[in-house]
């Protein structure tokens, strides 16, 4: 009696660590654990094996093998699935097969819910990192990651659903001109493709290959002011209209107040105690945004220079009307009337904004039509930014783009 009981407390304790494991088809047969490991020998708690030939079930082993697999940790302590595998022989179809688990691939090490967890560590982690918090190689971790990225990549079809597209450039390394593009769906903000060269003629072939449908079905394009991607608009989006980016756009404004804060520094501002650095950063910042200390800065800088004064004025007055909520066309009127102000001014820096503004007035215009920016263009640049820094730059391309698109994805 007393030993009946045991057995039945030890088969209680074995289906509980079945339920935890939650692996199907499988019974623990032993455990084994040390400090930093646990240990899990198992077998099918199936009796026959189904032939992946004829699909017929067949009872008969000719012989047993042990596979160990990794699995998640338990309790901090890693996870060894010392696996039983059968060798079945069909009678009907005269074959050979090995016993497969639906939880690990043949000739895997690995459970897929393990490489799973990996990928996902991946995503906001670097692989040295990944790897050494697993105890596993550089090559290994980043294996599976390509293999998963890839499968999550192909699951969600980013292309499909795009209507209003969002298109940058960003710098592959610090310090050089070799810019990559990003493609970013602008409706739920997420990256869509990262392209290794955005010069024009291998843009117009990226997006040739989508096909027509594709194409046609772009509704806004919007960007910044480079040819390489406002001539988009007119060759392969006949149905598009183009945005000029308004962040991009008032970049240009900025620069030209800028640089006249410089001239300025070196006649008006020669022999005051203002500090130039927080100056500038007070000036570009919106006037809704500026510190106590920003404003004390920019007082006391618009006390000694009048023209500063009003060429900041007329940046936030020009800001203010893309905040509002109107028509194109009240957006012309109010823009005109500024161009009238800012030409009266007369100021060579933005004289030569002017000449930017007039040239592309139509698609700055435009964002008042559906009011669309390259804002979550920019968010993403940011993060493709920190992944870039976090990775301390990427010599494969294609490890940068799988990164890219796996942690901007929605």
């Amino acid at each position: 009696m007393h030993y009946l009981h045991n057995y039945q407390h030890n088969m209680s304790i074995m289906q509980n660590l079945e339920l935890l494991l939650n692996l199907p088809g499988i019974t623990i047969d032993r455990i084994e654990t040390t400090d930093i490991e646990i240990h899990i020998y198992c077998s099918s708690s199936f009796k026959d094996g189904v032939c992946s030939k004829c699909k017929e079930k067949t009872s008969r082993v000719l012989k047993y093998y042990t596979r160990t697999v990794r699995d998640l940790s338990i309790s901090g302590r890693i996870v060894f699935l010392h696996l039983e595998s059968r060798q079945f022989y069909c009678n009907k179809c005269d074959a050979h097969f090995m016993e497969h688990f639906c939880f690990v691939n043949p000739n895997q090490v690995f459970t897929e819910r393990y490489k799973e967890y990996l990928f996902i560590c991946c995503k906001g982690l670097d692989i040295n990192r990944v790897s050494k918090n697993e105890g596993l190689g550089w090559d290994t971790v980043n294996d599976i990651f390509g293999q998963w990225a890839q499968k999550e990549i192909h699951t969600h079809d980013r292309m499909s659903r795009v209507t209003k597209l969002g298109i940058d450039e960003f710098s592959l390394k610090k310090g050089h001109k070799d810019f990559a593009c990003v493609l970013v769906d602008l409706d739920d903000g997420a990256v869509i493709e990262v392209l290794k060269d955005r010069r024009k003629d291998q843009l117009i072939a990226y997006f040739e290959g989508l096909g027509d449908e594709f194409c046609n079905r772009i509704k806004v394009l919007s960007s910044d002011m480079w040819e390489g991607f406002t001539t988009l608009v007119g060759i392969l989006f006949p149905n598009a209209e183009l945005v000029i980016d308004r962040f991009h756009f008032f970049g240009h404004l900025n620069k030209a107040l800028d640089s006249f804060r410089k001239e300025t520094r070196k006649t008006v501002f020669k022999d005051t105690e203002l500090h130039q650095g927080k100056l500038r950063f007070a000036l570009l910042k919106p006037i809704e945004k500026q510190t106590i200390e920003g404003y004390d800065i920019t007082q006391a800088a618009f006390d000694v220079s009048l023209d500063l004064k009003i060429f900041y004025t007329l940046k936030e007055e020009l800001r203010s009307i893309f905040n509002l909520k109107i028509s194109r066309h009240t957006a012309l009127q109010k823009i005109n009337q500024w161009i009238e102000q800012a030409n009266i001014f007369d100021n060579k820096h933005l004289n030569k904004f002017l000449k930017t503004l007039n040239n592309w007035k139509d698609g700055v215009l435009n964002y008042f039509n559906e009011r669309i920016s390259n804002g979550v263009v920019e968010g993403n640049n940011n993060k493709i930014k920190m992944i870039k820094r976090r990775g301390f730059g990427y010599q494969n391309f294609e490890n940068f783009r799988l990164r890219i698109l796996t942690e901007c994805a929605k």
